[in-house]
């Protein structure tokens, strides 16, 4: 990641890879290199009473973090719509960024390599994203301004950078 694109598509191998598969492109790395140091496919059934993907056991992003750490990158997250409550059964409410949190979250999106996590198609879903352009494991290449159009509402960016 040297601030010019080299992000290659790779396809997620099922439908609960997305996550590792992006953050795979981001990291430069095979996909199947990276579930293998995890130690999992991620197919194990665990919530038999949903339907795929959701019952399946998956990834987490701490997984990944953990790889991408090891790798020499690190991992920030910036929420489009952070909450905050002093505890848990408070009511958390929403921070504001002098009103302008849309622009925040697309201003690292556009600046950043990325991993973007949100709903798709009814599910979690994650994609890669270089300075704004989309990578999805599904098989997509992108603009972020046209997630809707592709059915993706991108909630949290997760920013990576190699550590100096």
């Amino acid at each position: 990641m040297d601030g010019r694109s080299n992000m290659i598509l790779q396809h997620s191998p099922n439908h609960w890879s997305c996550l590792p598969t992006a953050f795979a492109m981001v990291l430069e790395v095979p996909v199947r290199d990276l579930i293998a140091w995890i130690g999992h496919d991620g197919s194990e059934i665990v919530r038999p009473e949903c339907r795929e993907p959701a019952r399946r056991r998956g990834f987490h992003s701490q997984e990944c973090i953990d790889f991408a750490l090891l790798q020499g990158y690190s991992v920030t997250p910036i929420e489009l719509r952070p909450c905050l409550a002093p505890t848990p059964d408070v009511k958390p409410y929403e921070v504001r960024f002098q009103g302008h949190n849309d622009e925040r979250f697309l201003d690292y999106i556009y600046r950043n390599q990325c991993v973007l996590t949100g709903r798709g198609r009814g599910t979690g879903h994650a994609v890669a994203c270089d300075h704004g352009t989309v990578y999805d494991p599904c098989g997509l290449v992108y603009d972020v301004d046209d997630a809707d159009t592709f059915h993706f509402d991108p909630l949290t960016t997760w920013v990576i950078h190699a550590i100096r």
